[in-house]
């Protein structure tokens, strides 16, 4: 099987605490991109064997769609072999959900490969093991997060923006990202109600969205360039722009076609990594 995994951008992410298990609560609207790593999933004829690609390597050899098919193959007792090929596409460290995703379709892939040996509920249990953000990629395409990533309210995706994203050449990791947001003194301790966020979503226009994103001016702090990139995509007509994840990506949203494609090539010449996107209209991974 052949599949696209697709990269996710966060419209708003707001921190709301440290849990008793360890991990940050959190409240967040998220959206597929198409922006894809390409997963390729095949059974093998050698019982047991696992074969494991991933180009270009993600730093530091860490792959959650490694684990994705070692948890799988244990919870269904799988003794047939697989392959996993995974090329990149989504840069890694960028906020954007490349391994989460991978992950997922990794998941997904060997359940239909392997004629569902899991039920929905069970792959879900899988995924939220694995990460606060693989359960999300077995949903998509827009979806409310809450707890720490594990509860999901799915939502229906806007058509009305446009979204030029930008990679501004490097990663940071997201364990430092919340043990520099847990340091610093004057974090953001904004807060929002779930219902007023869905509601803000669903029925209110893109340029009067007041979404946030909490790791923002910690971030900045260490990484001055990517507080230029926000200025520079609002300059260019965003109504809103902002990191996604911990960053490194940076995201702006438009309304105006022209004004996004402008701004998209002012960033291309200037950025390493920059796309010209629409949020997608439907979930699952296209093969």
């Amino acid at each position: 099987m052949i599949l696209n995994a697709p990269a996710k951008v966060n419209l708003h992410l707001e921190i709301r605490g440290l849990q008793p298990d360890g991990y940050h609560e959190i409240l967040s609207i998220v959206q597929f991109v198409p922006l894809y790593d390409r997963v390729h999933v095949r059974s093998l004829k050698e019982k047991n064997a696992f074969r494991f690609y991933c180009v270009p390597p993600v730093p530091g050899g860490k792959n959650i769609a490694m684990a994705a098919v070692e948890r799988f193959k244990a919870s269904c007792r799988l003794e047939a072999g697989v392959e996993v090929r995974i090329q990149k596409r989504i840069p890694a460290g960028a906020g954007l959900g490349g391994g989460s995703s991978d992950a997922a379709a990794v998941l997904g892939g060997l359940n239909e490969l392997f004629g569902y040996p899991l039920n929905p509920g069970q792959l879900h249990e899988l995924a939220a093991g694995l990460g606060s953000d693989v359960s999300f990629f077995l949903h998509g395409p827009a979806a409310l997060m809450s707890g720490r990533g594990d509860k999901i309210q799915d939502l229906a995706p806007r058509r009305d923006f446009v979204l030029v994203l930008v990679y501004p050449g490097f990663p940071i990791s997201t364990s430092e990202a919340y043990r520099w947001f847990d340091e610093d003194k004057a974090r953001d301790r904004r807060t929002s109600a779930l219902e007023d966020l869905k509601v803000q979503f669903e029925e209110r226009a893109p340029d009067s969205w007041s979404f946030f994103n909490s790791f923002q001016s910690t971030i900045e702090s260490r990484y001055p360039l990517i507080g230029e990139i926000m200025r520079k995509l609002v300059k260019s007509g965003a109504h809103l722009a902002t990191l996604s994840g911990s960053g490194s990506s940076v995201f702006g949203v438009f309304t105006d076609i022209q004004a996004a494609r402008s701004g998209y090539r002012r960033m291309r010449r200037r950025y390493p990594g920059a796309w010209l996107l629409v949020p997608l209209q439907s979930g699952g991974f296209t093969d």
